[in-house]
């Protein structure tokens, strides 16, 4: 069972397929199972990109607990209950770097005695509904002019 708070990852989780061509990850939104993805979270512009190697161990050691392995990339795709494990692993990787560059951020924040200030509303979000804080009147406008959705208008002026 998840916790609210990681529910809350994967319900923002975003997973873009990628495949190889050539050397390169290139985006593959049909692609179904496959060995390169990248995680992200709605509208943050963090993601972590994940390629799935296999490994073969080569020989095992039982006296010093030690082995050598291979670790290949191949074409073929990986069985889909293993892809699928894959998947959540790397969301809940991904969540666990987010969350623990969101707590240094928050940190610093602090000691410096400054407000956090974020543009993603899924940072935003996830603050306010697992981190709520009372902030003073001055820090509750900014909060608030900040999430405004005003729509943007282009002025035309004439050249003198």
């Amino acid at each position: 069972m998840r916790s609210d708070v990681l529910s809350y990852f994967h319900d923002e989780a975003t997973i873009q397929p990628l495949r190889r061509h050539g050397p390169e990850w290139v985006s593959d939104p049909g692609a179904r199972v496959d060995r390169g993805i990248t995680v992200g979270f709605g509208d943050d512009s963090d993601e972590m990109l994940y390629q799935l190697f296999e490994q073969k161990v080569e020989s095992l050691d039982e006296a010093t607990k030690t082995y050598a392995a291979s670790l290949t990339l191949p074409d073929t795709p990986p069985a889909p209950e293993y892809h699928a494990a894959w998947v959540e692993q790397s969301v809940n990787r991904t969540a666990m770097n987010l969350l623990q560059r969101l707590s240094t951020e928050l940190a610093l924040a602090v000691r410096l005695g400054a407000s956090y200030v974020c543009f993603s509303q899924f940072r935003s979000g996830l603050l306010n509904r697992f981190f709520p804080v009372t902030v003073e009147t001055s820090q509750h406008t900014a909060n608030v002019m900040i999430t405004l959705d005003v729509p943007s208008q282009t002025i035309s002026i004439p050249s003198l």
